[in-house]
Order: C-alpha cells, then sequence, then structure tokens
C-alpha cells in the first residue's frame, strides 16, 4: 500500500463560476451516490481539468489499451505528479457570489500532487484572474510536512523544516514521554503517537505551525502581487 499524503486546501477569492468548476472536477460524477462531496475517480478529476479522455481498466474490460484508454508516464508525471487523487469537499462557500472561499482535503500516493495543483490553480484564475490557492500537507508518516500556493503566475510549496516541527517529529518516535494532556495535567505517554495525538503539544502546535507557514507563503504573495503594481516594468 502506498504511503499517503494529506493535502488541505483553501481556495480564495472565488465565485459561483469557480465552485461550479471546482465541483465538476472532484464531486463524484455518480449523481447516484449519496456521498457526491467524496470521490476516488482520478480519472474524472484528470480528464476534466485537461480534457482528456482516460478511464481505468476495470471499466473498459479486455478492450483497454494504453494507447487508447491512458496517456504516456511522462504526460502523468507533468500534469498531475501522483498515483493517485482521492478527493473530499469540505465546504464551498458562496455567499455575496465575488469573493467565495471554500476548501477541499485530497488524499494522494506518496507525494503532494504539485503539477496537479499548480495548473489547477492556473484554470481557476481563467475564470476569475485573482482567484488563488493555498494550503497544507502532511505526509501521514509526518515527514515531509509542508505548506504551498499556487496561482496564475505563481507558485511556491516549502517543506516545513521549523525546529519545532523537528522537534514535534522527533519526539513521535519516542517512549515514555512526559508532558500535559489536554487536560493539563502531567502524565507519562507510552509511546509518540499517543503523545501527539493528546497533548496539546503534539498535534495541535503541528497545526499552528503548519498555519504560520502557510500563511508565510500568501504573504509573500501579495507582496509580490504589490510589488508587480508598483514596478509593473520589472515584469515585462
Amino acid at each position: 500500500m502506498a504511503t499517503e499524503t494529506n493535502v488541505f486546501i483553501q481556495i480564495k477569492n472565488a465565485n459561483k463560476e469557480v465552485f461550479s468548476r471546482l465541483k465538476d472536477i472532484f464531486m463524484d460524477p455518480d449523481t447516484e451516490s449519496p456521498y457526491r462531496n467524496s470521490s476516488t475517480n482520478t480519472p474524472h478529476m484528470v480528464n476534466t481539468l485537461y480534457g482528456t479522455n482516460i478511464t481505468y481498466k476495470q471499466d473498459v474490460g479486455e478492450s483497454w489499451t494504453k494507447e487508447e484508454n491512458w496517456v504516456p508516464q511522462d504526460w502523468w508525471d507533468d500534469n498531475v505528479g501522483t498515483r493517485y487523487i482521492h478527493s473530499d469537499i469540505d465546504y464551498l462557500d458562496d455567499e455575496n457570489g465575488i469573493d467565495g472561499e471554500g476548501a477541499i482535503i485530497l488524499r494522494t500516493a506518496h507525494r503532494v500532487p504539485y503539477e496537479f495543483l499548480n495548473n489547477l490553480a492556473k484554470d481557476l484564475a481563467k475564470i476569475k484572474a485573482d482567484c488563488y490557492i493555498y494550503g497544507t500537507y502532511e505526509c501521514e508518516t509526518y515527514d515531509p510536512v509542508g505548506a504551498f500556493i499556487f496561482a496564475a503566475d505563481y507558485e511556491d510549496m516549502e517543506d516545513n523544516d521549523s525546529i519545532e516541527v523537528s522537534e514535534i517529529i522527533k519526539l513521535m518516535n519516542g517512549e515514555n514521554i512526559k508532558d500535559k494532556n489536554y487536560d493539563g495535567e502531567l502524565i507519562t505517554f507510552e509511546n509518540g503517537y499517543e503523545w501527539f495525538n493528546d497533548s496539546p503539544n503534539g498535534r495541535e502546535k503541528l497545526h499552528d505551525d503548519q498555519v504560520k507557514l502557510r500563511d508565510s507563503l500568501e504573504e509573500s504573495y501579495l507582496e509580490y502581487l504589490e510589488d508587480k503594481i508598483n514596478n509593473p516594468e520589472d515584469y515585462l
């Protein structure tokens, strides 16, 4: 079984058309499904974003061929970047119809689908130029963890190598860890994963540090936009 990565995407400056596009890509195409906000149909996501026509062999049968029903591996590497993508639409909030926000969680094989996310952001920006996506990612082993941001003409992704995160990951591999639980009591945790889940200095602290990195990437992007306005000659 592949090591999985959770990718937490936030959509900024969206409108109804952007949300409609996101639903087309990430919603289960089976209209009879009671859980349409979740999907494991990677070919549907790829086909909707790129206009391809791929399908799994089990959905075609013996007539399936790589030439007719799939894409070359180098194209997949350049445009998807991971073996599979599973999606869960958390929310898409478009109350005012102008600058809505949303969140989608992806579960992917081995790594962040950098290429897919980068092209997704460019696709959404064709609908609304100032729309962008940013977020965080966590490998199930918590090595690596990090943050990203993608927009029409901007991309950045960084593994979180802060001292705080390094200490958390180190403790996750330890035993008999003395620390406070969520009730404020000093206790001994039998192993690192118990400590990680049951102490505010574990998952909660990691989440806070991830948000800090994510927001710093967004701040750099907003500074880039401001500089682009103030010094347009530098971007010709």
